[in-house]
């Protein structure tokens, strides 16, 4: 039974937004895997006694009373909208089962009436998600009522305003986070109020932006906030691997959220640098995440390595924002204001949501305040001179699926928080590992680096805990310790991981060089060398002895045609950007938010998706947190991978729209007759609703000025055009770099290229075919006395046959389908996304399903590479033509050239405006 004087959660709402915004997540993707959550006390200092450890087993036995009332639902369906009605109706019938929680109290000798807890929470991860943030609360309410309890409420009204005030005449846009460490419940209620009525007071300079405790911002009509968590990050790397854990996390994250108006990326998981260069390999992210946050390491030196990689990926930084959170205070939050303001991130607009007014401004940073807002109290008895601290506690995802999870954090001491903690000089092992790692890294050695770490993990081994040093027998029987090299692990993949990457990162460097000209020009003359040394052995070893013995139908005739093509794409530019379009300024960065259609409702539900009840355009701002819906907002998306704790673990701004999943065909259920296939099909369209098993298109602007401009040419490409790093120009339509004739192949020498792949495969195959026959004739007449350098030519012109006709037919595939190999790359990566999703719905053997999954979605949206090629011409023929020319003459010698002047295409009227795929019901009605 918990005493009167501590405050039992009353809400399910009481809790940050990030443990909503994950469990949806989770919802969504890893529905049934098993998780595992542990608690760690940092502060060595904190003692517990059995008779804490009562009370809180009772506080939380009161868990069971706690439901979403229709009240909180509804406002929760308001203020957040990106929270879909079927995730709102698990929340609704969700019940926490304090069964699910174990909670020890370990003592630290034998017979001692002090020592710590053990706190172990399992069971589906969807479920016990909820459990984090109240149950620090608990403790650390708990504790300051039962244990500490030398300090009082005096003054924080007035010491939360104050703060408020100074931070708001920075210009600081800010948050509050602090409900995991808060005090107790009424003290965060106490602060909250003076911060919103500090915010409501002060209309200029900075502002309160929300904050993440649900209940309160239910209470006080503010913003709910909060980000992406570490623990998504943890959790998708145990299941699905760290080699490209960062970026995956952030895409399952937007599929969660579609209709998301802001994404902040949480940069730390895994440590910065190793995100940052994931943002290095998928760009794309990069362009359409509006921001980061930064939770560990040195924040100064953030917003500066922020701005490079923006600007390294050809991002204007200006669109982009910043919120930091790692042990913040009024000072602190001061100077990086004033820095970032400096460096320039200013594009983002945040919103404080209030029923009554929307308030938008421009921000340089966020701030994400927690432990300083709501701890900072006085010890009663030292007249507010002694400060009363904090509890320095977590609760972290320890497995997911049996799975270990693991924190790489900027801060080494964070590093494996499980180890750190029971491992004696640990922490400088970590360094020694490091620092090896980085010595040896100058000189590539990743074999080594991966070894010596190996080695130096062994050395620990020997400080494998004793529990019986820490635990009771109780305790004993309920953990178990993992072998400390299984430990280590994550420790030694983050050295190959950050070798890796930094090989990456000079590969790149080298290839963002332009090559010299005999680089770019050495297959060319390794080519021709390799065409004279054939033309002297079938005409001087073959063609003139057979003529000479009069034997001509044994000798045959070197096309002519061949060289010609040769010298045709050799020669023929392909055409670049820079020789038909002016340099210019970079265009503006467009408004943050695309618009995209409806998201369409989900089976079972009440929205009306031609009155545009997720979207409609009558709604006034009021109605969402982050004001005009996104249907109703301008394009956007130029597009051209701490925990101390102390702040809210993960931000969900509500600024950006990212395009909606993009489903599957869905529809009220019909009621059920009885007949057994129609059963099935309502089966079947119910379950792919659950499992969101949808077609996502690229949502690429690419038709739009700022998403073509290329920072190194400094120009706006035209449609098709690329980026070559090899030429180190830009490419009118741009289909790949091939060394073989010294150039891309583009818009101008497309056509040659076809001609020489189509005469010198019939070359080579006449030459092979020629010289094997007469070859295997004179073996069998001499007994095997051959010419050697016969028989190296038919290597060679099998060799080059196989080559040149397997180029020649996908090329004529490609132009049938009006596209590019770079085009067809997307496609192809669509299609392999595809399916993965229907492997993992399906399984591998549920061939039937998946064709009518896939069926379906071609009735919706068209077929990948047809209807959704933005530049398919309607036909085969058309597309030949257009590179090939009409004229038939053309299609086998090299004259003549093709329809296209590379400079202007026609898009299909099947994408919008900016280049995306729309649905088959939005095409232009003859189209349908």
């Amino acid at each position: 039974m918990a005493p009167a004087d501590i405050s039992v959660p009353t809400s399910i709402l009481d809790t940050d937004l990030y443990k909503l915004t994950m469990q949806a997540a989770v919802l969504h993707h890893f529905p049934t895997v098993p998780a595992v959550y542990k608690f760690t006390l940092r502060d060595k200092q904190i003692s517990f006694t059995p008779h804490f450890v009562d009370i809180l087993n009772g506080v939380v036995s009161h868990f069971t009373d706690i439901t979403l009332q229709p009240a909180e639902r509804e406002w929760l369906q308001s203020a957040c909208p990106y929270f879909t009605p079927e995730y709102l109706d698990y929340l609704s019938a969700y019940r926490f089962k304090p069964e699910q929680v174990q909670i020890t109290f370990v003592p630290y000798t034998d017979n001692s009436e002090r020592g710590t807890i053990d706190i172990v929470m399992s069971g589906p991860w969807v479920e016990t998600i909820l459990w984090e943030v109240p149950i620090l609360a608990c403790i650390s309410e708990t504790y300051y009522n039962t244990i500490e309890e030398d300090w009082n409420y005096d003054g924080q009204e007035d010491i939360a305003y104050s703060k408020a005030k100074a931070l708001q005449e920075g210009g600081c846009v800010y948050m509050e986070f602090g409900t995991r460490r808060r005090r107790t419940f009424h003290a965060q209620d106490i602060m909250v109020g003076a911060l919103v009525r500090a915010s409501t007071e002060m209309q200029s300079g900075g502002r309160l932006m929300g904050t993440s405790n649900v209940h309160f911002a239910h209470k006080y009509n503010v913003a709910p906030m909060g980000t992406i968590a570490h623990e998504w990050f943890m959790g998708v790397a145990a299941l699905k691997g760290y080699e490209t854990a960062n970026s995956l996390a952030l895409e399952l994250w937007e599929q969660s959220f579609p209709d998301s108006r802001a994404l902040i990326a949480l940069t730390d998981t895994f440590s910065t640098g190793a995100f940052f260069k994931s943002f290095v390999q998928v760009p794309d992210l990069a362009r359409r995440w509006t921001g980061l946050r930064q939770d560990s390491g040195d924040p100064f030196t953030f917003s500066p390595r922020a701005k490079a990689v923006y600007e390294k990926l050809g991002i204007d930084h200006h669109t982009k924002t910043i919120t930091f959170s790692d042990g913040l205070d009024v000072e602190k939050a001061l100077k990086l204001q004033k820095q970032s303001e400096e460096i320039g991130f200013k594009g983002s607009f945040a919103v404080s949501y209030n029923r009554s007014r929307l308030h938008k401004f421009l921000d340089a940073a966020s701030f994400g305040i927690g432990t300083f807002l709501s701890n900072d109290f006085c010890k009663a008895s030292s007249g507010g001179k002694e400060k009363s601290k904090a509890m320095n506690m977590v609760i972290k995802l320890a497995s997911v699926d049996g799975k270990p999870c693991v924190k790489i954090s900027d801060d080494l001491t964070k590093v494996c928080a499980l180890i750190s903690r029971r491992l004696p000089g640990v922490n400088d092992m970590g360094h020694r590992i490091l620092e090896t790692k980085r010595r040896l890294d100058t000189f590539g050695w990743t074999i080594c680096t991966l070894r010596l770490c190996e080695w130096m993990s062994s050395l620990v081994a020997p400080y494998r805990p004793d529990i019986r040093a820490y635990s009771g027998s109780q305790a004993k029987q309920n953990q178990t310790h993992p072998d400390i090299c299984a430990r280590m692990s994550p420790s030694i993949c983050r050295v190959v991981e950050d070798a890796k990457y930094q090989t990456r990162e000079k590969r790149a460097a080298r290839q963002a060089k332009k090559q010299p000209w005999i680089v770019l020009k050495l297959m060319v003359f390794i080519t021709t060398g390799i065409m004279i040394y054939t033309a002297y052995v079938y005409i001087g070893r073959f063609c003139v002895p057979g003529i000479r013995r009069e034997h001509a139908r044994d000798a045959g005739g070197i096309l002519p045609v061949v060289p010609l093509d040769a010298m045709g794409v050799v020669i023929v530019s392909p055409g670049y950007a820079r020789d038909h379009v002016p340099r210019s300024p970079q265009p503006p960065p467009l408004p943050q938010t695309p618009f995209v259609p409806p998201m369409r409702p989900f089976i079972g539900s009440n929205v009306d998706v031609e009155s545009g009840a997720m979207g409609n355009p009558a709604r006034t701002t009021n109605d969402t947190i982050g004001g005009p819906a996104y249907e109703d907002m301008q394009i956007h998306d130029p597009r051209p991978v701490h925990d101390n704790d102390e702040t809210h673990e993960g931000v969900t701004y509500n600024n950006y729209a990212h395009p909606p999943p993009l489903q599957a065909p869905t529809s009220p259920p019909p009621q059920s007759d009885g007949n057994w296939a129609e059963d099935k099909d309502l089966d079947f369209r119910i379950r792919m609703s659950m499992m969101h098993v949808e077609r996502r298109p690229p949502m690429n602007p690419v038709l739009l000025p700022a998403y073509r401009y290329c920072t190194k040419d400094e120009l706006v490409k035209p449609h098709r055009a690329h980026h070559c790093s090899t030429c180190g120009t830009c490419v009118l339509k741009y289909d790949h770099h091939c060394p073989w004739i010294g150039q891309c192949v583009g818009a101008r020498n497309h056509k040659f290229f076809i001609n020489f792949n189509q005469a010198t495969a019939i070359f080579a195959a006449y030459t092979f075919a020629t010289l094997l026959t007469y070859n295997i004739r004179v073996g069998t007449a001499t007994g095997g006395d051959l010419d050697v350098q016969q028989v190296v030519i038919i290597a060679l012109s099998g060799l080059f046959f196989i080559f040149t006709i397997t180029l020649f037919i996908s090329h004529v595939r490609l132009l049938y389908l009006s596209q590019t190999t770079v085009e067809a790359m997307y496609d192809r990566s669509m299609k392999e996304r595809e399916g993965h999703v229907l492997n993992d719905a399906f399984g591998l053997c549920g061939f039937i399903q998946k064709i009518r999954m896939q069926r379906s979605w071609d009735a919706e949206w068209g077929r990948i590479g047809r209807e959704g090629n933005l530049w398919w011409l309607g036909s085969g023929r058309k597309g030949w033509e257009d590179v090939m020319g009409d004229w038939w003459v053309g299609w086998i010698f090299p004259v003549g050239r093709g329809l296209s002047d590379g400079l202007n295409y026609t898009a299909n009227p099947r994408f919008d405006e900016a280049g995306r795929w729309r649905r088959r019901k939005e095409w232009p009605v003859g189209l349908q």
